[in-house]
């Protein structure tokens, strides 16, 4: 089985309300989760709500198609096959989830890179699949010479891309679910939907309410316990997104390894943060926001967040035998 099948759900759907406001929930596994999406609201029969969903089904099928480095058949595979031998061009979806990626590995210092397949495949957290043992010194040097977004050089006019050394490639599984929420959230509305939720595991959007008196409440999941809720938060028109050491991790000498690495240093983030919850106005934000404070850690993390607008951020650090969650002013308990 492939471990990208089993991520556990970082955020849970609190659906206690006033009253049932017509709501379809619906669930089907995508991008290598499991994706649910809720439409609630009146003005709509349940056929109506049945039918948009199901376009917003095929909305992140189709960003799948496009994003994902476990399909061969994909765009970005095709970019990581043959962008060391020519300018490969791609669709309007891929360059703006590449254009943005780029723009916010500016923003972290390179926290965030997705440049960073080298590694992962190296880490065994990539399509190759798992490894037995930890990568020597010397192959997580030379990975780190193809991780960078200087070995990469966008046309964004052209609409391509094309590497600049030969070993480089893409991989977006740290943004593209955000991307695809938001891309399904946009069908939604377009077929006239004015509340509804979109969960990919974990990387949530919500818009309007779940009932006439009641906001869309998320809880955040316990790292260690996941049927635990550590925190709970209210969400309207907005997304928010959770990167966490407990959802796809292994252990080297006894310690655990998380599967989010740090592009600047090679190595896998390990022990702290534990988990790391961003708001944000579109998903794709917060799903590299999540990944680039979980790698610049909790102190570098709540300072990196303080000085960047409409983004809020929680991060929750285990300490022995409890957890301490510092959070952003937005993001505070009311």
């Amino acid at each position: 089985m492939r471990r990208h099948l089993f991520v556990i759900l970082s955020i849970f759907l609190l659906l206690s309300g006033c009253a049932n406001w017509g709501v379809v929930d619906k669930t089907r596994m995508l991008m290598g989760t499991q994706v649910q999406i809720i439409v609630s609201g009146s003005g709509f029969t349940r056929v109506a709500k049945t039918a948009a969903i199901g376009k917003a089904f095929e909305r992140i099928k189709e960003i799948e198609g496009l994003l994902s480095v476990y399909d061969a058949t994909s765009e970005i595979s095709k970019v990581n096959s043959f962008a060391d031998v020519r300018p490969i061009t791609v669709s309007d979806d891929t360059i703006r989830v590449i254009k943005k990626a780029d723009e916010i590995s500016k923003i972290t210092g390179g926290a965030f890179d997705i440049t960073i397949a080298p590694l992962v495949n190296l880490w065994g957290f990539g399509p190759r699949g798992v490894i037995l043992n930890k990568p020597k010194e010397r192959e997580i040097h030379n990975a780190l010479r193809l991780v960078g977004m200087r070995n990469i050089k966008i046309d964004y006019a052209r609409k391509t891309i094309r590497f600049l050394r030969s070993g480089v490639r893409l991989d977006l599984s740290g943004i593209a679910k955000g991307y695809a929420v938001d891309c399904a959230i946009e069908t939604l509305k377009s077929e006239g939907i004015k509340n509804a939720l979109v969960n990919a595991g974990g990387d949530i959007y919500c818009i309007g309410k779940v009932s006439p008196c009641r906001q869309w409440r998320i809880g955040i999941q316990n790292p260690r316990h996941k049927n635990e809720i550590i925190d709970t938060v209210d969400i309207e028109d907005s997304a928010i997104a959770t990167s966490g050491d407990y959802e796809r991790f292994s252990f080297y000498s006894g310690v655990r390894v998380s599967h989010i690495i740090d592009p600047r240093t090679g190595e896998p983030k390990s022990s702290v943060p534990a988990s790391v919850s961003i708001k944000a106005a579109d998903c794709m934000t917060a799903d590299a926001f999540a990944t680039a404070v979980f790698v610049l850690g909790p102190d570098k993390g709540l300072d990196f967040l303080s000085k960047v607008a409409s983004v809020e951020g929680m991060i929750i650090i285990e300490k022995k035998d409890r957890f301490e969650a510092y959070r952003t002013d937005g993001f505070k308990k009311k």
